[in-house]
């Protein structure tokens, strides 16, 4: 693991935010962390493995919690990005641990983050994963990367089962370990070969005689597979056969079964077609009668509007009447008053215009005649028609 950057905040005597800058520091290949008794280095590296593991080396993180973190804090953090891995790869861990709000005297349960640096981009992956990317237990990271004040003597003296489990895991020798694999290579030789041992005890002791009696026996049954699988072959083609005939035969019962629908089904069927036969007849009978009597309508509806027409101009002439009369009057008196010529010529011209109107009026009562006299033979012919069409229904 290498680091790259810590920020810690609220841990021990560090109130505010604190920024290592691992990067610049490992630059030259080794550095030192110095200073006063109390000041804080070791705080540096607890809150490295804080943030790896959540458990700082020289508290419980049961019981003395609130040790952590700075009296004046309302919450610590700590943040740290490492490269590790193979390939390397840049990562993230962070911690976080805050007061309750109601008793600041409790804290809240830690929060644990970790991150991937994919593409400029932090992905959030499994807090189990880190002892897997670190290669490492809490323990052989407290035994190989920081050791403890007081503690490297331990190391020194660790027993050999405990070494060696420690190297296995930091090296990843495990995958020499070959214990496992060859015992269980030997367990399933030794099963393999007891079943052979039992297999060969069954058969008990075999002569010559025997063995010849067993081959002739072998040839036996193999001729009768022989001839049994000819028999099932040909047992097969005829299954085959008769199972192409049950198929011939289900579909000939479906096309009975239809037959036979249809065949209930056709007098009724003979009844549509008589029914259709004498509507197609009728239509053809009636489709001319039809037609005149179409034509018919729409001659009446002409004629209805001429006469409607013509007797509107009647009643328009009949009510001028009147006042045609009066102006013939009028006119008399005013010829009486003019000279003797004057008086014949307008006579002449008003009694020209009377006339004139009344031909036109006698005219016009002479087309309103004719009008009403072909209205009304149209009218006959249109009611012997319908009597035609409805006997032709019947």
């Amino acid at each position: 693991m290498i680091p790259l950057r810590l920020e810690l905040e609220g841990i021990f005597s560090y109130k505010e935010k604190q920024v290592v800058d691992f990067a610049t520091l490992t630059a030259g290949g080794l550095f030192g962390i110095f200073g006063a008794v109390g000041s804080g280095k070791s705080s540096i590296l607890e809150a490295m493995m804080l943030a790896l593991y959540a458990e700082p080396e020289r508290l419980s993180m049961r019981g003395e919690r609130t040790s952590l973190m700075h009296l004046q804090s309302s919450l610590l953090r700590v943040c740290l990005d490492f490269e590790a891995g193979n390939p390397l790869a840049t990562y993230r861990a962070v911690f976080e641990l805050q007061r309750k709000r109601k008793n600041p005297e409790e804290l809240e349960s830690p929060e644990r983050f970790f991150y991937k640096k994919e593409n400029d981009q932090w992905i959030p992956q499994e807090i189990g994963a880190i002892e897997e990317v670190l290669g490492m237990r809490l323990n052989d990271f407290r035994r190989t990367v920081i050791i403890p004040q007081g503690k490297f003597q331990e190391f020194v003296q660790l027993n050999q089962r405990d070494r060696t489990e420690m190297l296995r895991d930091l090296f990843g020798l495990q995958r020499f370990d070959l214990s496992d694999k060859v015992k269980s290579l030997l367990m399933g030789a030794l099963s393999e070969k007891g079943k052979l041992e039992s297999a060969v005890t069954t058969l008990g002791e075999l002569s010559q005689e025997k063995i010849g009696d067993k081959k002739e026996a072998l040839k036996t049954c193999e001729l009768s597979i022989q001839d049994k699988s000819k028999v099932l072959a040909d047992l097969q083609e005829r299954l085959k056969a008769m199972e192409a005939t049950k198929r011939l035969a289900d579909e000939f019962l479906e096309k009975k079964k239809l037959l036979d629908h249809l065949l209930l089904q056709k007098a009724s069927f003979d009844e549509r077609k008589q029914r259709l036969e004498r509507f197609f007849k009728v239509k053809l009978e009636v489709s001319p009668i039809l037609m005149q009597q179409q034509e018919l309508e729409r001659t009446c509806e002409r004629l209805r509007n001429d006469l409607d027409a013509s007797k509107a101009a009647l009643q328009k002439y009949q009510e001028a009447m009147p006042s045609l009369q009066a102006q013939e009057a009028t006119a008399k008196k005013e010829v009486e008053m003019l000279p003797e010529r004057e008086r014949r010529i307008a006579l002449l011209e008003r009694i020209a215009e009377r006339n004139l109107a009344l031909a036109k009026a006698r005219k016009l009562e002479k087309e309103s005649t004719e009008k009403r006299t072909e209205f009304q033979t149209l009218e006959e012919k249109y009611v012997i028609q319908e009597a035609s069409i409805k006997e032709k229904e019947l």
